[in-house]
């Protein structure tokens, strides 16, 4: 299913054709995207994967998931598996500590959620440290 594609979205490549990963800026654009609904955190705020004015640049060329957190990068494994190209994360998307970018962007994450191919919920993870794929005890379930 594609639809239009969020303003900044990480562009992870496939799993047939891996590449340097880069957030992916435009308007108008219509692809397949997944999104990603996590928590937070306590510690959010400090990391250095946020994206702000001082790196925008940088991120449109070349993004280190390296130092992303587990849930990230989880997703950006579930992406490729999938042959989604795009992944859709807030704390990329939406410029941290720039108000008017905060304005601006907010408005639309619902038609973000609403408009994803796929929304990868982290739901049990206590922070973007989790990841995804969590041992759990089977006669719980």
């Amino acid at each position: 299913m594609e639809s239009k594609l969020p303003h900044r979205v990480l562009d992870v490549g496939t799993w047939e054709k891996p590449q340097k990963t880069f957030l992916s800026v435009g308007e108008d654009r219509i692809g397949s995207y997944a999104a990603l609904s996590y928590c937070w955190g306590k510690s959010e705020k400090e990391c250095k994967y946020l994206t702000t004015n001082e790196n925008l640049e940088q991120r449109q060329e070349a993004v280190d998931i390296s130092t992303f957190p587990k849930t990230f990068t989880d997703a950006i494994a579930v992406c490729r598996h999938l042959g989604i190209r795009f992944l859709w994360i807030d704390l990329l998307y939406i410029i941290q500590g720039n108000k008017s970018d905060w304005e601006t962007e907010s408005k639309r994450i619902g038609d973000i959620y609403s408009n994803a191919t796929v929304t990868i919920a982290a739901a049990i993870g206590k922070d973007s440290n989790s990841g995804l794929f969590i041992d759990r005890d089977s006669r719980k379930i």
